[in-house]
C-alpha cells in the first residue's frame, strides 16, 4: 500500500496536470463577539476549489439553560465583510434538529444584517436543501447547559459556483482571503415546507463576524484529493480532542 500511495504521489508531482484542484481553509480558535447561547470557540471553513466544502463550528457551555444553540446561519466572501454585499453570495441556514442545511442567494441590503438573514423570505432566491448532512453533537444534556459542535465535511457546492448566477457570482467560494457572517440562536419560530424555509424567527444569539482575514492553501494530487482532506480533517478533531481532555 505504501508503495502504491508513493507512486501515485511520484506521478503527480512529475505532471502538473495531476493536481485537480487547490483547497483553502480558515481556522481560527476563541472568535466569539456575542456569546448568548455560548462563547464560540472553534471555526474551520475550507473550500476545494472542485466546488466542496467543509465547515466545523464549536460553542462552549451557554450562559442560560433556556438558550441552547438550535440553529445557526453563515455567509462567506472572498474577503469583504459578507453582511454588507449584495446578490454575489450564498447563506447557508443550519436545522440543528433535523440536520438539515438551506442553501439560498444571500441579499445584503446595503449591510442591512437583519434584511440578510432574512433572505429566504423571496423565494426566488432558493437554491437548494441538503438533506441530512449535518453533524451536531451536544456536549451533554440542555440542562447540563454544555456546549455543542457542528460540522459538515466535503460538500457539493457545484449548485453554488462561481459564475452560476451571473459574473460577479462568487456562492461561498474563497481564495487567499476570507470574510466570514456566523450566527448561532435559539428558536422562536422555525418552519418549512420541506425543502424551502417558511418562516424562522431567532431568539439569543452568539456572533462571529470578520473580514479580509488570510486563509491558508495545498493543492490537492488527482485521485488523493478526497482521501489527504478527510485526513485533515480527522487531525484537527484529534487534537482537539486532546486539548480538551
Amino acid at each position: 500500500m505504501r508503495v502504491l500511495v508513493s507512486a501515485i504521489a511520484s506521478a503527480a508531482i512529475l505532471s502538473p496536470a495531476a493536481y485537480a484542484s487547490v483547497v483553502y481553509n480558515y481556522t481560527v480558535e476563541d472568535t466569539s463577539q456575542k456569546t448568548d447561547v455560548g462563547a464560540i470557540e472553534y471555526v474551520s471553513i475550507s473550500y476545494d476549489t472542485s466546488d466542496r466544502l467543509s465547515f466545523e463550528a464549536s460553542l462552549g457551555p451557554t450562559p442560560s439553560r433556556n438558550d441552547v444553540p438550535e440553529f445557526g446561519w453563515f455567509v462567506v466572501s472572498p474577503g469583504p465583510m459578507p453582511s454588507a454585499v449584495d446578490d454575489q453570495l450564498a447563506i447557508f441556514y443550519m436545522d440543528f434538529a433535523g440536520r438539515d442545511l438551506y442553501a439560498y442567494r444571500y441579499e445584503g441590503k446595503n449591510g442591512q444584517v437583519d434584511s440578510g438573514s432574512g433572505s429566504y423570505f423571496d423565494r426566488d432566491n432558493y437554491i437548494t436543501t441538503y438533506k441530512n448532512v449535518l453533524d451536531v453533537d451536544y456536549d451533554g444534556l440542555f440542562s447540563q447547559r454544555r456546549g455543542v459542535t457542528v460540522s459538515f465535511n466535503d460538500l457539493d457546492v457545484s449548485a453554488l459556483a462561481p459564475g452560476v448566477f451571473g459574473s460577479e457570482w462568487t456562492g461561498v467560494s474563497f481564495e487567499d482571503e476570507i470574510g466570514v457572517w456566523l450566527h448561532f440562536s435559539s428558536l422562536d419560530v422555525f418552519r418549512t415546507d420541506g425543502d424551502l424555509i417558511e418562516a424562522f424567527r431567532p431568539d439569543a444569539q452568539s456572533w462571529f463576524d470578520t473580514e479580509n482575514q488570510t486563509t491558508t492553501h495545498v493543492s490537492e494530487p488527482l485521485g488523493l484529493a478526497l482521501t489527504g482532506f478527510g485526513l485533515a480533517g480527522g487531525a484537527i478533531a484529534w487534537r482537539r480532542r486532546q486539548k480538551r481532555a
